[in-house]
């Protein structure tokens, strides 16, 4: 069989592990093949259901390709607890209990909830490719690994740029001669638009589910080394661009959002129009400190409330010369599934049912 095999590197804290978040920490094979499954479809949107069947498996057809993680991290070294500085762990929300008035005071860091595996750890990923799969398959699955590692991560908060790898080396890559290791920010971004560009048959219209389109956006920044005082600078720095983008008391860019829930809340007024900022994903909690009432604009899909993720992928590079890169990627799709609705709800009558606006978000808040 035909084997490629990666040495990867933990680039930002990876929270991941099995149904127990008390359990330690755990990188499991499971978890990466939905990955790949993800960007393969992200890249390759007119394949069919059998054709990823044919590569990755199905409950009735085995998978063409083998995953085989080996040189596990012996310990994760992020504990429950750890402190994690403001706007990193704005971004983590969820894997990390944020306290919007955190500082770098021992006592005052939001904290993990759970255990992580912290940057520098390695592991190797070993792909096993059948005989009965394709050169072209192949070919596929490589850049869907690529995918991977370049506009995504794993695990928990991973479209917010945590659990995000670097390829410390790379054997069998015979079939595409992709860039893994990325010397400074402008070969980087070379990297990224050539692959982008090669990417055939982008739907011209918004995608039916998460893919590139014409509708797709990416930029890179390059972290400021203003930051490099904080433990993950290249988050800390996104974590503060996005919160001043989206914050009511900074930027200010969505005013209506927070007119709609304030006067829903105190005054039981009918909204208008959905907050924009569920486009950001929902469910979508607000809290307003003057009159402690709160309020959320949430998915419900029958009777049951679920979620919709974001379309903002967020995902930290290392360079070789030791900074560290922000790709930021905008894949818009159709927010609502058929029978799918929003409603915010929090005020004293019935949650009210609203029509999905999906702005078009300005990629990297300035560009």
């Amino acid at each position: 069989m035909k084997k490629l095999t990666l040495k990867l590197k933990t680039v930002t804290p990876l929270f991941i592990g099995g149904a127990d978040p008390e359990q330690p920490a755990e990188i499991r094979e499971p978890s990466i093949k939905g990955a790949l499954r993800f960007w393969f479809r992200a890249i390759y949107p007119n394949y069919t259901r059998a054709d990823e069947e044919r590569i990755f498996g199905s409950t009735g057809r085995q998978s063409g390709v083998l995953l085989r993680i080996t040189d596990r991290p012996q310990a994760a070294a992020g504990q429950k607890g750890d402190g994690f500085d403001k706007h990193t762990a704005y971004l983590g929300y969820g894997a990390i209990l944020y306290n919007k008035n955190s500082t770098n005071g021992k006592d005052k860091k939001s904290e993990a909830e759970r255990p992580y595996f912290t940057k520098g750890k390695t592991f190797t990923l070993n792909l096993l490719f059948k005989p009965s799969l394709s050169e072209d398959d192949r070919h596929k699955v490589e850049r869907s690994l690529w995918a991977w590692i370049t506009f995504g991560g794993l695990g928990a908060r991973s479209r917010r740029g945590f659990g995000s790898l670097m390829v410390k080396s790379i054997e069998g890559n015979e079939l595409d001669k992709l860039s893994w290791r990325f010397n400074d920010n402008t070969t980087l971004t070379t990297a990224i638009k050539a692959f982008i560009n090669s990417i055939a048959d982008k739907p011209s219209s918004l995608a039916e589910y998460t893919c590139f389109s014409a509708d797709s956006q990416c930029v890179v920044l390059l972290s400021p080394d203003k930051f490099s005082k904080f433990d993950y600078p290249a988050l800390e720095y996104i974590g503060e661009q996005m919160l001043n983008y989206r914050s009511y008391n900074a930027e200010k860019n969505f005013q209506d959002d927070h007119d709609i829930m304030c006067k829903y809340l105190t005054n039981n007024t009918k909204p208008p129009s959905c907050p924009k900022r569920a486009a950001f994903g929902l469910p979508h909690n607000y809290f307003f400190s003057s009159s402690y009432k709160s309020g959320s604009v949430n998915f419900v899909e029958g009777d049951k409330e679920g979620r919709r993720a974001s379309p903002l992928f967020i995902s930290v590079q290392e360079l070789v010369n030791r900074r560290y890169a922000v790709v930021v990627t905008f894949l818009p799709a159709i927010f609502l599934s058929d029978g799918g609705q929003v409603t915010i709800s929090g005020g004293e009558d019935t949650p009210h049912l609203l029509l999905m606006i999906f702005p078009r978000l300005k990629i990297l808040w300035d560009v």
